[in-house]
C-alpha cells in the first residue's frame, strides 16, 4: 500500500486535550495513530492526551511538532534526522528535513519549503496497530499487575537506502 492510500484510511487528527491533573486524576485518553491535518501534514500524529506528534511524511519522514496538550507548549524547535546510523564506517541519516532557516523555533509555514535530504534514508511507508511484546518477559517483583506489553499503539516506519550509498558486505 503507498503512503497516500495509508494516509487516507486513518481515521483525521482530532485533538482532545484534557482539563485535569493527570498526576491526580485517571485520564481516559487513550494512545491513538491519526492522519495529520495542515499545517503539519500529510503526515502522521500519534498523541495520548497529554503529548501529540507530528510526523510529516511528506518530502519525507520528519518530526515537525511535539506539543504538550496539558500546557500548549512546543517542545520542538527544530526538525532533525529521525536516526543516524553508520553504515561501512559513514555516518547517514534517516528522514529530516532540510532547509529550516532558522533553529530556535519552528513555524508551520517553514515545512513547505523544506526538502527532503538525498543522501538520507528515505521513508516509503509505515504500519501501526497495537502493542507487541518485543521479548518474553516474567514480572519477579510484587507490582500492581500491569499489562504486557503495556496498552498503546504501534507506528513503524519502513526507510529504503538512499541512492548515494553504496553498501558493501564483509564476510
Amino acid at each position: 500500500m503507498d503512503l497516500d492510500t495509508a494516509l487516507a484510511a486513518l481515521p483525521a487528527d482530532a485533538p482532545a486535550p484534557i482539563n485535569v491533573d493527570c498526576l491526580v486524576r485517571d485520564i481516559s485518553a487513550r494512545a491513538t495513530v491519526s492522519r495529520a491535518s495542515e499545517p503539519e501534514g500529510p503526515g502522521l500524529v500519534l498523541s495520548n492526551g497529554l503529548l501529540r506528534r507530528v510526523i510529516r511524511l511528506a518530502p519525507d519522514a520528519a518530526t515537525v511538532a511535539l506539543d504538550n496538550l496539558l500546557t500548549g507548549a512546543s517542545l520542538l524547535r527544530a526538525v532533525s534526522p529521525e536516526a543516524r546510523i553508520s553504515l561501512d564506517g559513514a555516518a547517514c541519516d534517516v528522514g529530516g528535513l532540510l532547509g529550516q532557516p532558522e533553529f530556535a523555533y519552528l513555524r508551520p509555514e517553514w515545512l513547505n519549503d523544506m526538502a527532503a535530504d538525498p543522501a538520507a534514508f528515505h521513508c516509503i511507508g509505515f504500519d501501526h496497530g497495537p502493542t507487541q511484546a518485543p521479548f518474553d518477559w516474567k514480572r519477579k517483583r510484587h507490582s500492581t499487575g500491569g499489562a504486557w506489553p503495556a496498552p498503546g499503539v504501534r507506528l513503524r516506519l519502513h526507510f529504503v537506502l538512499p541512492k548515494a550509498h553504496s553498501v558493501s558486505a564483509r564476510l
